[in-house]
């Protein structure tokens, strides 16, 4: 019923040289499509795995725990770079009419709502009480934040307009990544439960809007780059710069803010390399954007490859799916209430392909569920009308009886 065998392999096929590219970056899809997955497995294993397994010194583990690491910088940098990139091709309609303000404000507020709403406990509801979990800031809370603040530095910039709109955007990531050792320290006592997970992570919020908002401005900051030079989106030197610049970050951030130090005595460059995962995380990402774009550009990645490209435009609905069936979301009755912490190795890894293939499967058949559930939606709809129909044909007939035995 859901799926056609015979179009798989056109799935898959790759695009010839021979025909034209698209106006369209397909590496930014790619790359936010393997974060999503990575973020999949990342979330099944690391909540289901038993921890005495958990061994750092296992390079199996290690690895997995490194990308693990980027999953979510990759995500909130892929996520301001193509709203940005997006936001700037209609730059000159002015600021209300371009339509990029209202559908990013729209999906702003559609993300927290959805941050909250997959956190609501039905059975705490059902005892007028609001869980506490509820309360506590999630990835999709920041990302809409994200996009709001995008939008509102984007309505400042073209008041100003001073400096190039990317360097704006850099500018506020990057000082959100340098200030982040002063006001993570911060332990905010007096405000409201639902305030202080924007402000704290010491909480229990995982993600908080300082700094994780920062890699979603600098990905913006990527983003309006290649659309102020189109052209060096589609040379080799962009993916090469960007490479390089990537393993700059990666291993030369640190020393260069102990060099920092040094000269200044500064100590709040010591506490950065200290714990220096913002900016190290930041030339990871790089070096995979890197590595996607020049797929692209030697013509491997390309518009054929529909699946990987769909499941990179889809993630909000995966993010959805996947957190009611791992956390249980409304009821409670998911994976992690079933196997918390009891799986093994081969379990876990066996359980977490198959957890990602059921996501890859669900966007593959995606447009046959939508018109199942159409067509479902509509039955019902049929049935409703048929039985509110007949429902006023009996309430006529009882007026009708009624008037009639009034006459006599």
């Amino acid at each position: 019923m859901f799926l056609n065998f015979s179009d798989i392999g056109t799935k898959f096929e790759r695009l010839s040289p021979q025909q034209p590219k698209s106006s369209r970056f397909y590496f930014i899809d790619a790359a936010r499509a393997v974060a999503i997955l990575m973020m999949l497995q990342g979330h099944f294993v690391d909540r289901l795995l038993n921890p005495v397994y958990r061994d750092v010194t296992d390079p199996v583990y290690a690895t997995w725990a490194f990308f693990r690491g980027i999953t979510a910088p990759l995500f909130f940098t892929v996520s301001g770079l193509i709203f940005v990139f997006l936001l700037l091709r209609e730059a000159d309609k002015g600021f209300w009419k371009n339509p990029r303000v209202r559908r990013g404000l729209k999906r702003g507020v559609e993300l927290i709502f959805w941050g909250y709403l997959l956190r609501v406990n039905i059975f705490y509801l059902g005892m007028g009480r609001i869980n506490a979990s509820f309360w506590v800031v999630d990835v999709l809370h920041c990302i809409g934040l994200a996009l709001i603040a995008s939008i509102g530095l984007y309505a400042l910039w073209l008041k100003v307009k001073q400096v190039p709109f990317s360097l704006l955007l850099l500018s506020i990531g990057c000082l959100l990544f340098l200030f982040e050792p002063l006001y993570s320290a911060w332990n905010p006592s007096g405000i409201p439960q639902w305030l202080v997970h924007y402000v704290t992570d010491q909480k229990g919020a995982v993600f908080t809007p300082f700094p994780w908002i920062g890699y979603t401005l600098i990905g913006g900051a990527f983003g309006a780059f290649l659309r102020q030079a189109p052209k060096l989106g589609r040379t080799w030197a962009g993916p090469v710069g960007l490479f390089i610049f990537g393993i700059l970050l990666t291993w030369l951030s640190s020393p260069f803010f102990s060099w920092l130090f040094e000269q200044t005595g500064i100590d709040l460059f010591q506490q950065i390399v200290w714990n220096n995962y913002l900016f190290i995380r930041l030339g990871n990402v790089f070096i995979v954007l890197a590595l996607f774009w020049l797929l692209e550009q030697a013509t491997i990645l390309t518009a054929r490859w529909r699946l990987l490209l769909k499941i990179g435009r889809e993630t909000l609905l995966i993010y959805q799916v996947h957190y009611v069936l791992l956390y249980g979301s409304w009821f409670g009755l998911g994976l992690v209430g079933l196997y918390s912490k009891q799986l093994g190795p081969v379990e876990a890894a066996v359980g977490a392909a198959c957890f990602v293939a059921f996501f890859v499967g669900l966007i593959y058949t995606l447009e046959e569920w939508k018109a199942f559930f159409h067509d479902k939606v509509h039955q019902l709809g049929v049935t409703v009308d048929g039985l509110i129909h007949q429902g006023r044909k009996v309430r006529r007939a009882l007026v009708i009886r009624r008037l009639a035995r009034a006459r006599r």
